[in-house]
């Protein structure tokens, strides 16, 4: 619930816009950021310099209470806590556009005689007052968030396959100049990519090859004083997805290749996880006609190191030419 900026209440309240307390303050860090599914995660550090309310607290009298409510999609909801740090995960698909974030102290059982030697004078000496559940103790500034979209959609959203016949056939180029990365392939190759990308058996490789993909933008990324983009819709994603997850990608600081890591979500992990899959598959398909399986399993890994090596040269050759000459570097295909 949102207080009423004229509410008056029949006892003291402690919060920024009164002086029921002297020389006391509450206030809340709040920090949004999503987790691997890309939900919503309200991280909270709550700051109250009032002795008597902490003891509340501590007694489980009261409680901290952090209210998340967005107008657009009608979602409000309440979290209870009686911890100085806690986190908080939503539903995805919960917040869009505005958000506000409002922070209370309430009472949680009954009191009797609450008082406080840092009241108001004007509330008379000595005085005190009995409280009942759901009395509000104190309550902090409201913050309001925008929910940007970006941030909840997949990472190769902002990636797209293009068919090109000056690409030589077994690579593939990244061109960042459009408003999505543009992944320049051969057509043929492009086929068969397009055929493989969703089965669970080719899995690792559809990971590692989009690892480089990424690895690639980041780099671009990182010196981007080089290369520009900020303006493009793709820099935008990347650059928010990294800031949800306290990441920061600068000439002087953040790795490409262990960012690249983060936003996929652990590519190896993932890989390894899709090849149990693959050879669970194939083990019931050995159980069922009796026939031996091929070793698709052992090519899979194969394919997947191949990749993460080439990865990994490619990031310490960059990383090289960078040093030697960090504004000679040759601009992206498509740029003038």
């Amino acid at each position: 619930m949102k207080l009423l900026p004229n509410k008056t209440f029949p006892h003291p309240v402690l919060c920024g816009e009164t002086d029921d307390y002297v020389g006391r303050q509450f206030q809340v860090v709040r920090q949004f950021s999503v987790n691997d599914d890309y939900a919503p995660v309200l991280s909270v550090d709550f700051r109250i310099s009032e002795e008597n309310i902490k003891n509340l607290i501590g007694e489980d009298k009261a409680i901290y209470a952090v209210e998340v409510y967005c107008a657009t999609t009608f979602v409000r909801r309440t979290f209870h806590t009686t911890k100085q740090q806690a986190i908080f995960e939503l539903n995805k698909g919960d917040l869009y556009r505005r958000v506000e974030i409002n922070a209370f102290v309430i009472c949680s059982r009954k009191i009797g005689q609450y008082s406080s030697e840092n009241f108001n004078h004007e509330f008379g000496k000595g005085v005190s007052f009995d409280l009942l559940p759901g009395d509000v103790l104190a309550t902090a500034e409201t913050e309001v968030y925008y929910w940007d979209t970006e941030s909840v959609k997949p990472l190769h959203s902002v990636f797209s396959l293009v068919a090109s016949d000056v690409i030589e056939r077994g690579i593939f180029d990244v061109d960042t100049s459009e408003d999505v990365v543009r992944v320049l392939m051969h057509p043929d190759d492009k086929a068969e990519f397009d055929k493989t990308r969703h089965s669970v058996q080719h899995k690792p490789f559809t990971v590692f090859a989009f690892f480089s993909m990424v690895t690639e933008v980041l780099q671009q990324m990182k010196y981007s004083e080089t290369y520009g983009g900020e303006d493009k819709r793709w820099y935008r994603s990347i650059e928010h997805k990294l800031k949800l997850k306290g990441k920061e990608l600068s000439p002087n600081e953040g790795d490409p290749f262990n960012l690249a890591q983060e936003l996929l979500r652990k590519p190896l992990g993932l890989a390894l996880k899709a090849l149990q899959m693959g050879g669970w598959l194939w083990n019931l398909f050995d159980s069922l006609t009796g026939t031996p399986s091929p070793s698709c399993a052992r090519a899979s890994k194969k394919v997947w190191r191949g990749i993460v090596t080439l990865a990994m040269v490619r990031q310490w050759t960059f990383s090289k030419t960078i040093r030697k000459c960090p504004r000679k570097l040759p601009p992206p295909i498509g740029s003038n």
